[in-house]
Formats: structure tokens, sequence, C-alpha cells
């Protein structure tokens, strides 16, 4: 995997905001909506519960989305995601 990490690194620098975020919203509908809801007995994906290559190219785009177009949140808005992202976790 690492071998096409620049390859998907120099897709990810051409690739305009909302052509990323679609990628990034794609996959991840495919592989945690489609999955869980649809088909939630087999491992359709071959993804052994995130241990494969395909998960972590859904991460690695995920998180160079987050990386590339970061915002940075102020006042009751950085609150506001602090409790988002906590809930989420816990």
């Amino acid at each position: 995997m690492y071998l096409f990490l620049p390859v998907i690194n120099k897709g990810i620098v051409y690739l305009t905001k909302y052509e990323l975020r679609l990628v990034v919203m794609t996959t991840l509908f495919i592989f945690i909506f489609w999955r869980f809801n649809k088909n939630p007995d087999n491992d359709v994906f071959q993804m052994h519960n995130g241990f494969s290559m395909i998960w972590f190219l859904t991460l690695y785009l995920t998180g160079a989305y987050i990386g590339k177009y970061r915002v940075d949140y102020c006042g009751i808005k950085k609150y506001l995601y602090c409790f988002i992202c906590l809930f989420t976790y816990f």
C-alpha cells in the first residue's frame, strides 16, 4: 500500500474540494452504511473488522480531506464540535 501513496497523494492534490468530498462521502457510504444496514452478517468487502487495505485507503482519504480543508473553530462552534466528538466516541 505504501508504494501507491505517492500516486494517491498526487490525485488528492489535483482534486477540487467538491470532488474530494464526493470521493470521501461515497467510500464512507459504501463501506459503512451499506455493509451495516444492508448486509450486516457478511463481510462483503473483505474488510476483516477494519484490518484491510481498502479500509486503510478510506481512512487515508478521510484524513487527507480533513487535513487539506481544515476549518478553525472558534467560540461556541469549538465547544459544540468537542461535544459532538465526545458524544460520538462515548
